[in-house]
């Protein structure tokens, strides 16, 4: 295959694809991590700088401090994610109309990322509730 606007337009469907599953990944890491913290209080960080004083009441929950994302690293892969959309929209686009019936034209952005989601159940908080 050469490299014209057809293959260009099917790498940048793969690099598309690709940065959805990054950022997916990603929000993963967030939502595993928010489930954890509805028992903030059983929580024990491994690897993390000044760690805190030694935990010594049975089972903790663990967060592997050196495998949390960090808002930056969340805010960049959200940014490669729009930058690979548009270089795949532009890619499209970069082939001649008369061409263009051998490619399946991009999906709405937010389409890819919807149907690639499993819905999830919010867990209650742990313990009584008070009102």
């Amino acid at each position: 295959m050469t490299n014209g606007p057809i293959a260009e337009y099917q790498t940048a469907v793969q690099e598309f694809a690709a940065a959805t599953e990054r950022a997916q990944r990603v929000a993963d890491q967030f939502v595993e991590i928010g489930d954890k913290f509805h028992q903030w209080w059983d929580i024990q960080f491994a690897n993390a700088p000044s760690a805190g004083r030694p935990l010594d009441r049975g089972e903790r929950t663990s967060i592997n401090y050196r495998e949390v994302p960090s808002f930056d690293g969340a805010i960049e892969t959200i940014r490669n994610w729009d930058d690979a959309h548009a270089a795949m929209q532009n890619a499209y686009q970069a082939i001649p109309e008369g061409e263009r019936a051998v490619v399946t034209a991009p999906a709405p952005k937010y389409d890819s990322v919807k149907a690639s989601l499993v819905t999830r159940e919010r867990r209650p908080l742990p313990g009584p509730r008070s009102r």
